[in-house]
């Protein structure tokens, strides 16, 4: 099968003066005596990609859900801009700017636009804005066609592409993608990776990103985090942690790239 490659946007994020968006700092956690977290460093610069691997039970989901505050820290600190949040609930983390789009990219059993609205009525006041934001959402992502469609009649890469319109109505500065594209075929993944580019380069947003797939995350990150044995293991440029003895012996194996 060729390798599909897409051109990365670059935003020098990683940069001195620069702070970042989102801080992990020290955090630890376990479900009852299971440690899952211990000690997680975690950054999330500006306008940046970033990829968090891991093999199954490392603890990716755990890291997705004390960001966005389905679980809490048993020690440690989140920080997201200049305010420790891990203490803060979902809806207040939601109108900081944070977003999520969960793998199982769970839809309304609505039309395509009313799952838009559905959530641009609870989040935007005016009515007008409300039929700006979805009407914009739906050009932006090439749902026009499929605008009175059953969200359950989609293809699994229309259902993605949804998923990812709908994480942009509260204007997020920060989106997690929970295997974006788990199921897609090659053509598919394409789309949706080009799409990942243009939340960073024409939003600005910051995406978290989880894959089984490695070549998915490798094509669009500015950076990974490489998870093993309730700790980051390796970090850094997909270069330099492909290149990471550790972590090719714990999770890549012999992928090249």
């Amino acid at each position: 099968m060729s390798v599909i490659r897409v051109k990365r946007f670059r935003i020098k994020s990683y940069k001195k003066n620069i702070k970042p968006l989102l801080l992990m700092k020290g955090v630890n956690k376990s479900y009852g005596s299971q440690l899952v977290l211990d000690k997680i460093n975690l950054e999330i610069m500006p306008a940046s990609i970033v990829g968090l691997l891991g093999p199954n039970g490392s603890g990716k989901s755990t890291i997705f859900n004390l960001i966005m505050g389905i679980l809490k820290v048993d020690s440690g600190k989140i920080i997201y801009g200049n305010k420790e949040i891990q203490n803060e609930p979902v809806t207040y983390r939601s109108k900081l700017g944070i977003s999520v789009m969960m793998q199982e990219r769970a839809l309304f059993d609505l039309s395509t636009e009313d799952n838009l609205y559905s959530i641009a009525e609870i989040l935007i006041k005016e009515k007008r804005k409300q039929k700006e934001v979805v009407d914009r959402l739906i050009g932006e992502f090439s749902l026009d066609s499929l605008r009175k469609q059953k969200a359950r009649n989609l293809s699994g890469g229309q259902r993605a592409k949804l998923c990812l319109a709908r994480t942009l109505i509260n204007q997020p500065k920060l989106i997690l993608l929970d295997e974006a594209t788990a199921g897609l075929d090659p053509l598919t993944v394409q789309e949706v990776s080009r799409l990942i580019l243009r939340l960073q380069s024409y939003h600005h947003v910051s995406l978290l990103i989880t894959s089984h797939i490695v070549g998915d995350v490798m094509r669009v990150c500015d950076r990974l985090y490489i998870l093993g044995n309730h700790k980051v293991i390796e970090e850094g440029s997909p270069q330099k942690v492909l290149k990471s003895a550790v972590a090719r012996e714990m999770y890549f194996g012999d992928y090249e790239g």
